[in-house]
């Protein structure tokens, strides 16, 4: 977007918070629309899909301080300007915790699309709900990293619970990240005692896998790992438990 698109949209922007400040008089109807022009104009930018994802990961860390919230989302966008002006004139039609809890909303919302359950319990129900409207599925754990053997053996222990609580439904399918097979994994890694440990940590995944009807799907994450990545995929499945 060039110097002279941007401040058209932004005009444009500003005339449709101007008619909504006469039209609805109002702190909450500036700032709905705004909200959403904001958050549309920042999902459509390249690159900010990104930043958006990144920003819910520091948000719990942020949340509860209005100045700093509004400065980290600042600095997320420091590329996207048309999300940034709206930001300001958001903030100049309303007080700045207004705007910071509209974003608090906004944030919380957009995570419910990735994190919709806490615990296993409330996955069961949103599993079922999405089954119903004839939707599919994948399953995954939120902070799958691993820093030590024992973080690892955790994970694979929630893995196999997590297959256990999807199985039963159609086309159920849970993710697994390479990162929470072994700690300290990294494209360099394809062999020894680490590449060993990865393995054995998946065959565990994949027999439980096979014994539910669950589809386990190896996700890649970066291509960082993708020797990893192919090396462990190629091994185990020409082993004879796992060849098609």
């Amino acid at each position: 977007m060039n110097s002279s698109q941007f401040e058209d949209q932004l005009k444009a922007q500003g005339i449709l918070l101007l008619e909504s400040v006469r039209k609805h008089q109002s702190e909450r109807g500036v700032l709905q629309m705004s909200q959403d022009k904001l958050l549309d104009l920042a999902r459509k930018e390249p690159g900010a899909f990104r930043q958006l994802v990144e920003f819910i990961m520091v948000y719990p860390a942020i949340e509860a301080d209005d100045s700093l919230l509004l400065d980290y989302f600042r600095s997320f966008f420091a590329e996207h300007r048309a999300a940034l002006g709206m930001l300001g004139m958001a903030e100049a039609f309303t007080s700045q915790s207004f705007v910071a809890q509209k974003i608090r909303d906004q944030v919380t919302r957009m995570a419910r699309q990735f994190v919709p359950a806490e615990n296993l319990a409330e996955l069961g129900s949103v599993l079922d709900r999405l089954v119903s409207e004839g939707r599919t599925f994948t399953a995954d754990l939120m902070g799958e990293d691993v820093y030590s053997r024992q973080d690892a053996n955790a994970y694979t222990a929630q893995v196999l619970q997590l297959i256990d609580a999807v199985s039963g439904r159609p086309k159920a399918n849970v993710s697994v990240k390479p990162s929470g097979l072994e700690p300290n994994i990294d494209s360099i890694c394809v062999d020894g005692v680490r590449m060993s440990a990865a393995k054995e940590r998946y065959r565990i995944m994949l027999r439980q896998a096979i014994k539910k009807h669950v589809f386990l799907y190896l996700d890649l994450e970066d291509f960082k790992m993708q020797r990893f990545y192919h090396r462990l995929l190629r091994d185990i499945w020409m082993e004879p438990e796992f060849r098609l």
